[in-house]
């Protein structure tokens, strides 16, 4: 990994100062929006508006890669997420929930431009240090996982008399630090693929998504990320529900956090000896283990300790798998139509999961909640188990399709 280029360790740098200032995010903003709103149904509004405004930015961060670069659309996203943390942080202070909701949705817009962080570094590797590049972004996240939600929890008592808004705040200094850090650090957009690649025209996003391998990443991608993406909105709730505190569900989210990025490294080693369809499955498989978990027990805070950290750790390894496939392919316009339309649908969904987590635990409550995600999955597993017969039948005719196994 020493022979990476710096603009890697640079996008990793980022990534730890993204996921810190989102945990933060994570951990307060249903609770945010429970107190500025006495409409219960509502409070996972503004939690929800943070994948909504990634969801509604991924058309425009397409259109700003191919017109200016990535460098040029990275700063803008990070630039959009600074506003977005003092608009929070304000609105927390004037009791303004819809104006934390915007606040949310423009922290969601960078959010959506931080997920090009691990596919930025795959496009400057060659194809043998792809999974090191992906990988090593990610695994940065890991860092943040320890600290980011105690910032949360430190960060909302810096104001006795406005809760959470010097958490907001931090989010703000956070993101100003990614700023500079992308100005001064990420200097290309260089991919280092041979001379002789022939010029492609550009395609339409989703034309891209024909190709199987493309697909089952997508798919597996957007599932995945829904099934976390409701759990994660809802358990801050369910475990006050439970009567615990804050600080509980602050933990609770650090090892979450955690399970999210610790095994990115280990990710990178299960996609190259076991293969790329083996990874997706184990990723399932684990996630599977977390929605049991919570079946089995609403109260204890001990299950939601499991039940989140093996979420966390299903979600990274299908994942970082996912991130490795979307990376594929010698046809560079073929490859970031790919990852274009694969991220805003995996944000469209996900926004869709995170509006609806309130009232879903209203309805089903968190054993409810859990069971429900068992159909998602098992479409999820019956696509690796699509991929699997279509990949075996195209490497016998010389395809060159990444290894299922």
């Amino acid at each position: 990994m020493r022979h990476l280029p710096k603009e890697v360790w640079v996008l990793t740098l980022c990534q730890v100062l993204f996921t810190a200032g989102i945990s933060v995010d994570l951990t307060i903003t249903s609770l945010a929006g429970q107190s500025l709103t006495a409409h219960p149904d509502l409070a996972t509004v503004p939690f929800a508006l943070l994948t909504v405004g990634g969801a509604l930015a991924m058309p425009v961060l397409g259109w700003h890669f191919r017109t200016y670069g990535r460098r040029s659309a990275l700063i803008a996203g990070s630039i959009t997420g600074l506003s977005g943390a003092l608009i929070s942080t304000s609105s927390v202070w004037m009791h303004s929930f819809w104006g934390l909701c915007l606040g949310c949705l423009l922290v969601g817009a960078f959010q959506a431009s931080a997920q090009f962080y691990r596919l930025a570094a795959g496009d400057l590797v060659t194809h043998e240090s792809k999974q090191h590049a992906v990988s090593l972004v990610l695994a940065g996240g890991v860092i943040a996982a320890f600290f980011g939600p105690a910032l949360a929890v430190w960060g909302a008592a810096l104001w006795p008399t406005s809760l959470y808004a010097g958490s907001y705040l931090i989010v703000g200094l956070l993101t100003l630090f990614c700023v500079v850090l992308l100005s001064v650090g990420y200097r290309t957009d260089a991919l280092p693929a041979p001379s002789s690649m022939p010029a492609e025209k550009p395609l339409r996003a989703y034309s891209a998504l024909k190709q199987p391998t493309y697909l089952v990443a997508t798919l597996n991608g957007v599932l995945i990320t829904s099934v976390m993406m409701l759990l994660m909105s809802a358990a801050p709730l369910a475990i006050v529900q439970a009567g615990k505190t804050m600080a509980d569900g602050a933990a609770v989210m650090q090892w979450h956090l955690v399970g999210m990025y610790a095994p990115s490294l280990i990710a990178g080693f299960t996609f190259r000896k076991l293969g790329a369809g083996a990874s997706l499955v184990i990723g399932i498989i684990l996630t599977l283990l977390a929605v049991l978990v919570g079946m089995h027990d609403a109260h204890h805070l001990s299950s939601y300790y499991w039940a989140l950290a093996l979420l966390g750790v299903g979600w990274n390894i299908n994942f970082v798998t996912s991130s490795i496939l979307l990376s594929h392919g010698d046809n560079l316009h073929l490859r970031r139509s790919a990852q274009t339309a694969s991220e805003t649908l995996r944000y469209f969904f996900s926004s869709v999961a995170s509006l609806t987590a309130a009232a879903a635990l209203g309805y089903a409550g968190w054993r409810g909640l859990n069971i429900a995600m068992l159909p998602l999955l098992l479409i999820g597993i019956v696509s690796c188990g699509w991929w699997f017969i279509v990949t075996k039948a195209k490497s016998g005719q010389g395809s060159n399709q990444p290894d299922y196994k």
